[in-house]
């Protein structure tokens, strides 16, 4: 017999889920820019955010569901599906609204989702550097 869970079935917390990005759409942050006419406010709409929907829920529905999304055990398997689409949704927010330049946060994005863009430093030993001295001074003639 299976586990008594708080959340009855998976379409619950998907509906919340939807309900929680309904909700920071309707809530936009504001940003005071300078610009040639003065100081100019403007709507910024947040990301999508794993922590901002475990707030919410906590604070609307009264639950703490980060169990159901870090799937701990077996108890919270048949909510797999939902947890994916959920994760692949916000990921797709952060991600796109980064590379498209509606958020201006590239390497905390890389970072919550778990990007790296690698490069190899790597030296061997003391690498000796030649400089060759080019002087304008030149003619034709190379004197």
């Amino acid at each position: 017999m299976g586990r008594y869970k708080l959340i009855e079935s998976p379409d619950i917390l998907l509906q919340w889920w939807d309900e929680y990005k309904a909700h920071v759409d309707a809530n936009p942050d504001y940003i005071q820019e300078a610009t040639g006419k003065g100081v100019m406010t403007r709507e910024v709409k947040k990301p999508y955010l794993r922590q901002g929907f475990e707030a919410w829920c906590y604070r609307n529905k009264g639950l703490d569901v980060h169990n159901y999304i870090d799937q701990s055990n077996d108890s919270y398997a048949d909510f797999k599906g939902v947890v994916s689409c959920m994760r692949r949704e916000w990921e797709d927010d952060q991600i796109g609204g980064t590379m498209t330049g509606r958020y201006k946060a590239p390497n905390l994005t890389a970072r919550l989702n778990g990007l790296v863009d690698k490069t190899d430093a790597k030296t061997e030993g003391i690498q000796k550097i030649t400089i060759e001295r080019v002087s304008q001074n030149t003619n034709s003639t190379g004197t």
